[in-house]
């Protein structure tokens, strides 16, 4: 599509021009969909009444959809109207049905549904924004459609507070001049905000602990201690060279911090018990230095609540020869739930672990539904450190649900050469989480993830690296569940050790589990010759628990060096004989013309008939009498080899 004709039927449907519209109505443009808006949608979303009732019945048929460039205004507009249901759409096109639901179009929304072809394929995702929106869901009864009531309008709730006025005006005149009074002489409470208008203001409403209600942009470079109330930001901004506060205990909403590129510490708040809620953190072309173990963007520690908040940075960080140090956009410690929250931008690191939600998720911590567009690098070349660089968590001992990753995930480890003695290190690089012994479900990365080692072994996971348990609690242990690996995974050691790269983990440890998930591009590990290099479909190396997984990427030629699964890699065997072995591989699937399992089986130390030192192929033991009859249920790895047509029909497989 040309970009004349681009131009002008943007320009027609922002003035809703009936005529104009309709001399471009090709089927060139009647098949377009704009970046993520087929054309009825775009319709709908500038509110182009008079050409969707003009051209309604062209509109409405179903037709092959051609992706075109997008339209940067609609993208925006788009951002601004959708609010938390945002989430949902990072690549995914928005229906006609679904921008009505989103806008809150009910009545349209009724109309449409009764009439669109095949309207019901839609109800799971009308049913999730209505929900997002209003917390309640939807349901259809044929081509009737059940909607949960709006909100009231806001012509209505005008009427309804003029005819309060004039009920009460008396009362309310009392009220008011008390309020105003009580503004100008700065004095705050929860039900009387405090209008600030000038940094040395905002400041002096911090310190005596007033609630706050933005009226301007400001700047400010003090810190207080605490601050435990009210603090509406109006959607102004706030530029900070130093935290906000040390300890928030209060509720903010509507703020827009933005971070000097002089600026110096942890994070905007540095502990937070309190409410943070659509709070936007912007860090453009900003270099921090190493400061605590957990540092962050908008909160160090988050002890509290952090909802639909958004970071957009472009961030340098780096770190010394001192104690481990984690940071991330939003938490570098969470404790507390953070929820429907977006990053976006980039994070380069050196000696600092990075990741794009939360350095550590604790034990108490929750994060769900949100979404991670970044480049997150880090280069670790200090002596004994080992760089873990991740999509949502380095780090996670509680639950991950509903969370989305995009961009690249890259962790380089140029440290030097370790002397024998010295601390093993290797480069973690994983899409979701590098350590899980939580709960990671119902997620999906779409990035690029690649863990490089100069030195030291390389790990690469699609959605964790490292599924493992405690070693002080063997209770708690790493589960991943009904996620998607939709990004290419890569792992290379260039010397003298071995390189693991999974689908889903590059490692299931012994008692953690891999459920219900996939893996849909390529798997690829990479190792000097005389070093094993392990890739796995799902995982690398396996000693725990894979069930009802598929895989339909692509995977390297293996050799001697070179142990290859569309499932596993390689199964790991430890302390006991094959028949009282703890791995359970069941109900698992590979498209055969994608993948092929050359198999490997090591164990921890010397039984009679295997050396811990070796890697045992498929081909010893179904070559080697009295062996195969042992290992013949691990080396097929539980895996079913068919056509996609016949995987598709299997009740795991999902879109």
């Amino acid at each position: 599509m040309n970009e004349t004709l681009r131009k002008n039927l943007l320009e027609s449907v922002k003035k809703d021009d009936v005529k104009g519209f309709g001399t471009m109505m090709t089927p060139e443009v009647l098949c377009a969909v704009f970046g993520r808006f087929p054309l009825l949608s775009l319709l709908y979303l500038y509110d182009a009444k008079r050409i969707v009732k003009s051209y309604f019945a062209e509109l409405v048929k179903e037709r092959p959809r051609v992706k075109v460039d997008p339209y940067r205004e609609a993208e925006e507009r788009f951002r601004l109207r959708a609010g938390k249901a945002l989430r949902y759409y990072a690549d995914e096109a928005v229906s006609p049905l679904e921008m009505l639901a989103i806008m809150g179009r009910g009545r349209e929304l009724k109309k449409l549904y009764a009439v669109y072809p095949n309207a019901g394929r839609y109800l799971p995702a009308i049913h999730r924004v209505y929900f997002t929106r209003l917390g309640k869901g939807v349901s259809a009864t044929g081509p009737k459609l059940d909607l949960p009531a709006e909100p009231l309008s806001y012509a209505a709730r005008r009427f309804s507070l003029r005819f309060a006025l004039v009920c009460f005006a008396a009362f309310l005149l009392i009220a008011v001049t008390t309020v105003c009074l009580s503004v100008y002489f700065g004095l705050g409470n929860d039900r009387v905000f405090y209008k600030v208008r000038s940094g040395a203001a905002l400041a002096s409403a911090l310190r005596e602990n007033e609630t706050v209600y933005l009226k301007k942009d400001v700047t400010l470079s003090a810190t207080v201690e605490t601050y435990g109330r009210k603090f509406e930001g109006n959607d102004r901004i706030v530029r900070l060279s130093a935290p906000l506060c040390d300890r928030f205990e209060g509720e903010m909403f509507n703020v827009i911090f933005v971070l000097e590129q002089s600026f110096v510490g942890d994070a905007v708040i540095r502990e937070n018990v309190g409410v943070l809620r659509n709070v936007r953190v912007v860090a453009e072309g900003v270099t921090l230095a190493k400061g605590g173990e957990h540092m962050g963007l908008l909160t160090s520690v988050n002890a509290g609540t952090i909802d639909g908040c958004y970071a957009t940075l472009s961030v340098e960080i780096a770190g010394d020869a001192g104690g481990d140090c984690y940071f991330a956009p939003f938490a570098g410690s969470n404790e507390g739930a953070i929820h429907a929250c977006r990053a976006e931008g980039s994070i380069e690191a050196t000696d600092v672990d990075v990741a794009g939600i939360a350095g550590k998720n604790e034990k108490t911590g929750v994060i769900t539904d949100c979404v991670v567009d970044m480049t997150l690098s880090e280069r670790a070349d200090i002596k004994g450190w080992t760089p873990n660089v991740a999509g949502i968590a380095d780090h996670n001992e509680g639950a991950i649900d509903g969370c989305s990753v995009a961009g690249t995930v890259r962790s380089v480890l140029a440290s030097p050469e370790l002397a024998e003695g010295d601390r093993v290190v290797s480069a973690y690089a994983a899409g979701l989480v590098c350590v899980n012994v939580g709960s990671v479900q119902n997620s999906t990365n779409r990035a690029a993830v690649t863990a490089d080692a100069t030195y030291g072994s390389a790990f690469a996971g699609g959605i964790v690296t490292l599924n493992t348990t405690l070693t002080d609690d063997p209770t708690a242990y790493g589960t991943v569940t009904r996620c998607s690996g939709l990004g290419a995974v890569s792992a290379v050691a260039h010397t003298d050790n071995n390189s693991y790269a999974g689908g889903i983990a590059a490692v299931n440890d012994s008692g953690s589990y891999v459920s219900a998930s996939r893996q849909t591009a390529r798997v690829s590990a990479e190792s000097p010759d005389r070093y094993y290099d392990f890739t796995g479909g799902i995982a690398a190396r396996n000693a725990g628990n894979i069930e009802s997984c598929f895989f339909t990427g692509s995977l390297p030629e293996y050799d001697e060096d070179s142990l290859v699964g569309a499932i596993c890699g390689l199964c790991y065997l430890r302390g006991g004989f094959f028949a009282n072995y703890t791995i359970d591989l069941s109900g698992n699937a590979y498209v055969a013309s994608e993948g092929h399992t050359s198999g490997g089986v090591i164990a921890e130390y010397q039984f009679y008939y295997l050396r811990p030192d070796v890697v045992y192929t498929a081909y010893f033991f179904e070559n080697t009498q009295g062996y195969g009859d042992y290992a013949t249920e691990i080396l097929d790895f539980g895996a079913s080899s068919v056509t996609l047509e016949q995987l598709k029909a299997m009740e795991i497989y999902y879109e």
